[in-house]
This record gives C-alpha cells, structure tokens and sequence, in this order.
C-alpha cells in the first residue's frame, strides 16, 4: 500500500510547508514555447488545486498548465486554479477570460456567464493567540474578475469555478481559457470538463445554520437593506448550500445603528422588529433550498428572563409555527435555544424552564442546545431538560477526541449537530482561521460523515465589525483587519473566525477561499449521501453485485483520508480520487 501523507499535531509547524519542486524562469519559458507556442514570453501559467493555499511572494512551486480539468455532477460547482507567474518583469493589464464549454458530440454548453473567474485576494495577518509559522499576507477572499498588474517577483493565483446548472446534460465539455497581459501574446489553455450522469439534488441533507448578520452589513455600507437587497444576499449564501439564519438577532439592532447610533435593549424593542428572520424571508429561504431556519434566539441575555419578554417571544412563536404548519417548513424550523452555558445545576434548570416555555409556543419547532463542556455538561443539560432537547451540538472537536462522549450523545437519542469557532484550530478540520490549510474547509463534511454528526453550526459569515468606517475608504482601498473578534483577556485575537465573505461593491458579497472549499466539501456530503441511498434500495431488493460490495468500502472513511480530526490527509490527490471513485459508483448503481 502507498503511504499517505498524514497531518499530526505534532507537525503543525511545519503544516504549510510545500512539497512540490519549483521550476525555473528557463523551464517555463521552454514549457511555453513548446506547449503553446509562444516565444519570448513574459510569463507562464500554472495550474493547483483550489485547496492548495499559495502565497504571492513565493516562488512559484508546482506544475504548469498544459490544460485543466475539472469534474462535476449536475447542480455542483466545482473549480481549478491558474497561477500566472511574471517571468523577469511586471506584468500589466492582465486579463482572464474563458469561453463558452461546447459538449463533445452534442450543441449543448456550459455557457461562459456559469464560469466564475476570481483572482486570489490576500489580507495582512497580525499575531494571532496561537502558534502559526507565518504572519503577514494570506490568500483568502476572491475578488471580482478585472485587469490586474502582477510584479515580477510575486505570482497570482486566479480561481475558475464552474457551475453545471440543474439539468446539465451529462459528457465531456471543451473551450478554453485565455491569459492575456500588455504588450504580451495571449494565452489559450484548454479547459475539459466532465459532467456526471446524475444530479446534486436541490435538498440539503448536511444540515447547516451559519449566522448572516444583516445589521454588520447595514452597518458597514452605511444603509438599510432593502427586500430585494437583502435577498441577494440570501440566494448567494444558499448557493453556497449554507442555510443563512440570526442566531443572535438581539445584535443585529447595535450593529445596524438603527436606533439612533446607540444600542437599546432588545426588552425596549418591539419582538417583530427584534426578532429575526422575517416569515418571507423565510418561506423564500426554504423555497431556495435552505435545510434549516433558526425561529427564535437564544436565552443568555438578563433581560430575558423578564417575564414581558417571554410573554411577547411566546406570541411571536405561535403566530411563526402557525404560519409554518401552513407552508410547509415546520421541519426546517429550529429554536437555537442556548449557547455555551454553564455546565451547572443553576444553568440546568434555566434551561428547563425556557425550553419548557418554548414547547408550549412551538411545539413542533425542534430545540438545539450548544455546548462546549463535554461529558460534564451533557449529564447537567440531559438530567434537567433531555426530554426537550431535539439537537445536541457540541464543539467539533470533542466528539473525535473522547469516544466516550460521542457514545454518551448518541445513547440519548437525540439528533447530533457539532460547531466551530476560533476553536478547534489546525489541525483539526476548521473554516474558522485564514491560517488553516484549503483542504481542511473541504474536509469538515467528510468528518461529518465519518462521524454521522447531521448538522454544522458556525457563528457568523460575516462579522465585520472592527472594519466598519475604521478607514476612511473601505476595503480593498483601505488595509482589511483580520482579527474581528475582540478578546476580553488583552491576547491577541483569531484571524479570520467570525466571517467567510467579504463586502464587494455594490452592496453585494464576495467568497473567500475557506467557504468555497467548504461548499465543495458539502458537495461531496451529497456524493456519499447519493451513494448510500442507492446501495440501501440495492440491497433492500436482494441484489447481490461486486458493485454493492466497492460502494460500501467507499463510504466508510478510512485512514487513508482521516483517522481522526487530528489525523486526516492532507493531500488534495486523495480527496479528489475518493470522490472521483463515488461518482463512478454512483453511476454504476444507478443502472442495477
């Protein structure tokens, strides 16, 4: 058996070290010349996985572009990524354009308008409160598609992402890619894409709730939202099958300076413009494919306990469920009910009390409990409120490093979320921190998956705060400061935990590496999810195959990808086969 390369705590100084040869100015220039043949060329072109992290001042270290390649099933996306790299000066007015993919034998096509082409952005990092071997510039967002300038000692690494639509027909596509730059011959890369015989379903089935604040995107450009608006940005988080939710609409009133600049007490606030979401947005959410919908807020606030508080949430609990029932999106529905208490006798019978208050509004809205106190807090919270609880959600981190516990969770019968925040860091699986590696994003679904853990919860796409009008002219023009959560012990703070997207002009949202690579990963959760739903209906007819037999070991996450979430590959290779292996299973089962 071929070694795996294996990521262990104890190598984490050495994580981001690469490990491919780096190819001389000379031999670019000869790849150049014979493969596209352009002489004299002023720069070349290369090609890495889009979970590959690369830093602009390094030198170049990996293989060149002779053609990409890229597969994908109906309703995915699915990228690569080209690095343009100067060879000997300044590169000016670089331009990345690709043409419409033509299906080969067929007039269908993956039009141009579905390939997103995203030049890598970096932001400046600042100490972080753990160990990392590098501060300074980090790729992470990606920005809109516009000429850029390249010096001759950096490299820019550009993202092309492809989105097959719904109904996709499935065979091989072909166009290409072109590179141009001042004064410079352009460049055309082929590009073959294949789609998959079968299709991503429409339906989440990892369930997700990461917090969207519209108050820090109000506050930051300084307006309201409109519906419309506000939708945009709805539709684009969906597309991400992220299922956009408030899950602290009390401070979505402080950051939106709604009431005059200052906060107010959300007890001084009417609950329906407090509490957040609205039942549109909602319905409109869930039309759009969100599998999760948080209806309430959570219960840590003092003002809560005020028994006019409860009173009003109760009314507006009632009158959601109602509405609910009527659409059809009660399952969706879920009351983020308590966010890391205290694992105390005090704190477990608070939590009885408002869960119980909860069930007589909302009976059929499902209950979630975040914790990060392990053993301990699950026997407090079980003891006092197990039997209205619907959702344990511990931290990631703690189901893989105490076995007992995860057995613990599961013997209650309950349905088992986990979440991330600055908490646990590389090498465990995380989107929290700039400073993880890309694969570590993709592979947080696969850790779902091995763990059977049916939901991801995560505390905010958007946390922008410590960048609202600190400039006097916003991000890119002014520095972006990558730490937004402020500590409360005077240590530095966690670059990147508390947003996934960056604000793009016009009020609209730009991605960052960490969340594509996450979307990625959620699109291979519906790979196994596919596979095992066609090996279930094959056995349930008694069919007996070989193929049954291959599926079966493909589903089960072995240590050639991750022993645990402190051990997994890091490898982009070995992901990519796997999931290539499911694709062809799928389609194989798909005609027994």
């Amino acid at each position: 058996m071929k070694p795996i390369k294996i990521l262990v705590f104890a190598a984490i100084a050495s994580i981001f070290s690469c490990t491919v040869v780096v190819a001389a100015t000379t031999q670019m220039s000869a790849f150049m010349k014979k493969t596209y043949h352009v002489t004299n060329s002023a720069f070349a072109v290369g090609q890495s996985s889009t979970m590959e992290k690369l830093f602009r001042e390094d030198s170049y270290k990996g293989k060149l572009a002779d053609k990409i390649l890229i597969s994908l099933a109906a309703n995915e996306f699915e990228g690569s990524q080209i690095v343009i790299i100067p060879l000997g000066k300044d590169l000016k007015n670089v331009k990345v354009d690709v043409s419409d993919l033509v299906r080969i034998g067929g007039g269908e096509s993956i039009r141009s308008k579905d390939i997103l082409i995203s030049p890598v952005g970096y932001v400046e990092t600042t100490q972080p409160r753990y160990q990392v071997d590098r501060i300074g510039w980090w790729p992470d967002p990606l920005l809109p598609n516009k000429p850029f300038d390249v010096k001759t000692k950096h490299i820019q690494p550009v993202w092309i992402t492809v989105h097959a639509v719904p109904g996709t027909k499935a065979g091989d596509y072909k166009g290409y890619v072109t590179v141009s730059a001042a004064g410079n011959i352009p460049v055309r890369i082929p590009i073959c894409v294949k789609v998959w015989t079968f299709e991503i379903p429409r339906e989440h089935h990892l369930r997700t709730m990461f917090n969207f604040s519209e108050g820090v995107v109000e506050g930051y450009y300084g307006t309201l939202l409109s519906s419309d608006q506000r939708r945009v940005w709805y539709k684009w988080i969906i597309d991400h099958r992220i299922s956009p939710v408030a899950l602290y609409p009390q401070n979505e009133l402080y950051t939106s300076r709604r009431h005059y600049g200052d906060y107010w007490p959300p007890d001084m606030v009417p609950m329906k413009e407090q509490l957040l979401p609205r039942g549109d947005d909602i319905k409109y959410a869930c039309d759009l494919g969100a599998d999760s919908y948080n209806v309430g807020t959570h219960f840590q606030g003092p003002y809560i306990w005020s028994p006019g508080y409860v009173s009003e949430l109760t009314t507006h609990l009632k009158e959601l469920q109602e509405r609910a029932v009527k659409e059809g999106w009660t399952d969706k529905a879920i009351l983020y009910s308590f966010d890391e208490p205290p694992a105390t006798d005090e704190w477990g019978e608070r939590i009885q009390t408002r869960l119980a208050d909860l069930r007589r509004a909302a009976p059929n809205f499902k209950t979630l409990v975040a914790f990060n106190t392990g053993t301990d807090g699950l026997k407090v919270f079980d003891k006092y409120a197990g039997d209205m609880v619907d959702i344990w959600c511990p931290i990631s981190g703690q189901i893989s490093d105490d076995p007992a516990f995860h057995e613990a969770l599961k013997a209650t019968g309950k349905e088992i979320w986990w979440y991330i925040c600055c908490a646990p860091g590389p090498p465990y699986p995380t989107v929290a921190l700039i400073e993880s590696r890309g694969i570590e994003s993709r592979l947080l679904p696969w850790m779902n998956w091995k763990y059977d853990v049916k939901g991801l919860l995560y505390h905010n796409l958007n946390w922008w705060v410590c960048n609202i009008k600190t400039y006097a002219k916003p991000w890119p023009e002014s520095p972006w400061l990558t730490q937004q959560l402020v500590p409360q012990d005077n240590l530095p703070g966690w670059n990147g935990d508390g947003y996934l997207m960056y604000p793009g002009p016009n009020v609209t949202p730009l991605s960052s590496i960490r969340l594509e690579n996450l979307r990625d990963g959620i699109e291979d959760y519906e790979y196994f999810y596919m596979l095992k739903k066609l090996v279930d209906s094959a056995k349930k007819r008694g069919i007996q195959d070989t193929k049954i037999e291959y599926a079966q070991k493909l589903l089960v996450m072995d240590e050639s990808i991750a022993v645990n979430h402190r051990q997994h590959t890091i490898d982009p290779a070995v992901i990519l086969k796997r999931r290539s292996n499911i694709a062809e299973a799928i389609e194989q089962l798909k005609s027994l």
